[in-house]
């Protein structure tokens, strides 16, 4: 939000003794096309196979943690082969930006609002 003010007009003029805020909104809009990975859909055995092989070909990092910069070391390759090993077992699920109908928009009742 940005640019804004009160707008002290007559009262005539507006019909009321409220003062208006004016502002200019910028910024992306709320329907932007998304992406995102549904867990509910997670093949958990590719994930388990997947984590595994990671885990295995990494594991001369978890060995022998002895100082603060090879625990943080560590940590950071565990999270990235969780978050590799997920991605690889859940499908990317796309999201329209298309405002869905209201469930009781039905051709029925936009007719009848039309008489």
């Amino acid at each position: 939000v940005a640019g804004w003010f009160v707008d002290v007009k007559d009262r005539v003029e507006h019909s009321s003794d409220h003062r208006f805020i004016a502002f200019k909104s910028t910024g992306s809009t709320l329907l932007a096309r998304q992406n995102f990975r549904d867990i509910s859909k997670t093949n958990w055995e590719n994930f388990e196979s997947d984590l595994n092989l990671l885990m295995s070909s990494k594991a001369d990092v978890f060995r022998n943690i002895d100082s603060v910069e090879k625990m943080d070391t560590a940590a950071s390759e565990l999270s990235s082969s969780i978050l590799s090993a997920f991605n690889s077992a859940t499908e990317l699920t796309y999201v329209s930006a298309k405002i869905k109908p209201l469930p009781w928009d039905t051709p029925e009742v936009r007719e009848a609002r039309r008489d």
